[in-house]
């Protein structure tokens, strides 16, 4: 059965045991943007090095729900596959060429160093969540994180506060030249008094053979409040666009 992506809240129960089906049920929809979605806007900006970096993006309805895609090309040439796994995922490759990734949350601890709306965040422990402890299998959960965050999205909006599952999967899980993050509703108590925003987003960074590296990021998301949902869906696509420069120029600025 494929599995649903949408904003609905999941408990930790509702995790699939089968986390390899989950990740090309993830492929599958990413494989579509690019030619059955609407294409909107594309930005172009103005790297730290002087180069220039257009991102593509995209929209539809999935399950009653809008969906917004983004899609940008990398030149692997001035930033390499094992440079872009390692800051996107944690991940680092072997010696004997497969690859790893040590710390699943090193993912958010870089992510806020380069995302501005990004303020806050912390683990939230799976054993928290109810219906853990009567769970038969937890192997599967390996691959599963959980995560609070804070956003400060801008005016109209106050601090908006996600609770997430989140699950990486490094080069080689399903397909060796594809990496993934992948972001589901948690039916988790918010940590705080802030508002309550939920979101789900699939990232994947896919290694072509002519040395450039695709990024395609989409999402669900409703950041609550009174903020009527259409003029969240406008505000939606440059925000996401801008961490594509934002990411690549604080890769080139760690290298310094």
């Amino acid at each position: 059965m494929v599995f649903e992506f949408s904003t609905k809240p999941h408990n930790v129960s509702d995790l699939p045991l089968d986390t390899k089906e989950f990740v090309q049920d993830a492929d599958s929809l990413v494989n579509e943007i690019t030619s059955k979605w609407h294409k909107s806007k594309n930005y172009k900006y103005k790297l730290a090095t002087g180069e220039r970096q257009d991102v593509q993006t995209y929209y539809t309805h999935l399950h009653d729900e809008y969906w917004m895609a983004r899609h940008s090309v990398i030149d692997a040439t001035k930033h390499s596959w094992d440079e872009i796994m390692k800051y996107s995922l944690g991940a680092r490759r072997l010696e004997d060429g497969s690859w790893t990734i040590d710390d699943k949350y090193t993912h958010t601890e870089y992510e806020i160093q380069y995302t501005k709306v990004l303020d806050k965040w912390g683990k939230v422990e799976l054993e928290s969540y109810e219906g853990f402890e009567s769970l038969e299998n937890k192997e599967h959960l390996r691959k599963w994180g959980s995560t609070w965050s804070h956003y400060e999205l801008g005016a109209p909006l106050t601090t908006r506060e996600f609770v997430e599952f989140i699950l990486l999967a490094e080069p080689g899980y399903i397909h060796d030249d594809c990496a993934y993050v992948i972001q589901l509703v948690a039916n988790h108590p918010v940590q705080s008094s802030h508002v309550h925003g939920v979101y789900c987003s699939i990232e994947r960074f896919r290694l072509n053979k002519d040395n450039t590296i695709d990024w395609i990021m989409c999402t669900a998301s409703d950041s609550g409040g009174n903020v009527p949902k259409w003029l969240q869906n406008s505000m939606i696509a440059k925000s996401v666009s801008h961490d594509v420069p934002m990411f690549l120029d604080w890769i080139t600025a760690e290298r310094a």
